[in-house]
């Protein structure tokens, strides 16, 4: 790689020259996976987070690389004067005010994009494994370098990139150490093998690595693997089209499998959710601690608004006051939730009261407090962080599944409390935030809304998959058999009618 001299570059901002010295002095940057910024760390360096336009005018120029892990390194730092130009002039020059030092941006704009190609190519970092590489190292630098150029074309669709992202590194690991070939080399015959492995993995890939990651978390079903190669086979689509391999193999396999239709887990029944949401508040208050009564509030209230709102995971982690919109209907205040969902699309949907009662008081604050913090503090999450140590909690995905499975196993456990049956204590025992939005689209159904409201709540895309929760008629064909003249009416049994036995 060659690399732009100190005499070509130009005159350095503040914040370049700052952020060159910061790392000739034993200070690292690095590219926060958790929030897709630029970090220093060490050194003289308290940590800061980096404005991405300075590092990436560094990478560009090649005064800075990118290593695994996000890692960024100074080429040839003795060359790189850190005075008001990159001339070989040594002058000194007046160091700039503190605020200067770093340019810090606290609160990104949403048309900044973090950080483009350096973060897709950061997402595709080589795993730590005891399985050796199969083939180069420049080899696997070169595909991981033609994904990430694929990855980017999604960098403004958040969860669509993370999706993608992990589905590729898992391809891109297998590729390399078990099958020992390329993203060129690929073809039919070993899709039927990466096909074969998904379905039948070594168990050493359910097992977290150093950083955590695991490839897998066991064998997948028939459905995800189907969805893991239509991914694939649009990753291939692109990377023909980019000219990086030279045919698609995918595209050969003519059964990727039918989506298998899924019929609608069975629901608890309505009043079993409402006897939990009002149980709720005596769970929290027989916590033995305030770290766990903390957990044990946060805990209900993501159970509450999961349920009530039909929100999907990752829409729910990303809500901020923000995204709150009172209105006024009948005379009397009403809420909207501008949602961002699938593909990104912002949809309204309508906030019942247990959800807004249940955030307010969470937080500790009135209706009217909540109007003025849609405008004061929209950009703060409606989930309240719990610190470790001197950290927070981040809030994820895991994060809200392992909040509705505290939730369902205490609940499941004050079934006489609750006074349940055993069928819902079952039923609420093994939820998941899924369940909860699928519950909430059957018990809608149970209470005769319309279903192109019930649809427009569920935000599906396709009718049918709302329709698969609509239980009503299954329900009337059970009354209209269990209930008709001919097994209640004693009356109208007439033995003498039916065929003596044995003579059928």
């Amino acid at each position: 790689m060659s690399h732009t001299s100190p005499s070509k570059l130009g005159p350095l901002s503040h914040a370049q020259r700052k952020l060159i010295e910061h790392l000739q002095t034993g200070a690292q940057l690095r590219l926060e996976q958790s929030t897709g910024l630029y970090m220093l760390r060490g050194g003289a360096a308290a940590p800061t987070k980096v404005d991405t336009r300075t590092v990436e005018a560094l990478l560009k120029s090649g005064v800075l690389s990118s290593g695994i892990s996000g890692l960024c390194c100074l080429e040839d730092s003795s060359a790189w004067n850190v005075g008001e130009s990159t001339s070989t002039d040594k002058r000194s020059t007046p160091a700039p005010a503190q605020e200067d030092v770093i340019e810090v941006l606290e609160h990104p704009p949403k048309d900044v994009v973090l950080p483009a190609f350096t973060e897709a190519l950061a997402m595709l970092r080589p795993t730590a494994t005891t399985v050796p590489l199969s083939v180069s190292t420049t080899a696997v630098e070169q595909d991981r370098k033609a994904v990430a150029q694929w990855l980017n074309e999604f960098r403004r669709k958040r969860n669509t990139l993370a999706a993608y992202a992990r589905e590729a590194r898992r391809f891109l690991l297998w590729l390399h150490t078990i099958d020992g070939g390329t993203l060129d080399s690929f073809d039919r015959e070993a899709l039927d093998r990466y096909v074969c492995f998904l379905g039948n993995p070594d168990p050493g890939w359910a097992t977290p690595g150093p950083d955590g990651w695991r490839p897998l978390k066991g064998p997948l079903s028939p459905s995800s693997t189907r969805q893991a190669i239509i991914i694939l086979q649009g990753m291939y689509t692109y990377l023909v089209k980019a000219r990086k391999v030279a045919d698609n193999p995918i595209s050969l396999m003519l059964d990727k499998g039918s989506p298998a239709p899924r019929a609608a887990r069975p629901a608890p029944s309505a009043q079993a959710m409402v006897r939990v949401s009002a149980w709720l508040p005596t769970w929290c208050s027989q916590a033995e601690s305030e770290r766990e009564r903390q957990q044990r509030q946060r805990d209900a209230l993501m159970w509450t608004w999961l349920y009530w709102t039909a929100a999907r995971r990752f829409e729910l982690a990303a809500a901020t006051f923000g995204q709150l919109r009172p209105d006024t209907i009948d005379g009397q205040t009403a809420w909207w939730w501008e949602v961002v969902g699938k593909g990104e699309k912002v949809e309204r949907i309508p906030l019942d009261h247990q959800a807004i009662e249940a955030l307010l008081h969470h937080h500790g604050i009135t209706e009217d407090q909540l109007i003025w913090h849609t405008r004061s503090h929209s950009q703060e999450s409606l989930w309240p962080r719990l610190r470790r140590g001197k950290g927070r909690a981040p809030l994820s995905d895991d994060t809200i599944y392992e909040a509705v499975l505290r939730v369902a196993t205490a609940a499941a456990s004050a079934v006489e409390q609750l006074e349940l049956s055993a069928i819902d204590m079952q039923r609420i025992a093994q939820t998941t935030p899924h369940h909860l939005r699928a519950y909430r689209n059957t018990h809608m159904f149970g209470k005769n809304v319309p279903a192109r409201f019930v649809q427009r709540l569920m935000r599906h895309a396709d009718f049918e998959t709302t329709m698969r929760y609509d239980h009503t008629d299954e329900h009337h064909f059970y009354r209209a058999v269990v209930s008709s003249p001919i097994t209640t009416d004693k009356s109208a049994e007439t033995n003498s009618k039916l065929p003596p036995q044995g003579t059928i």
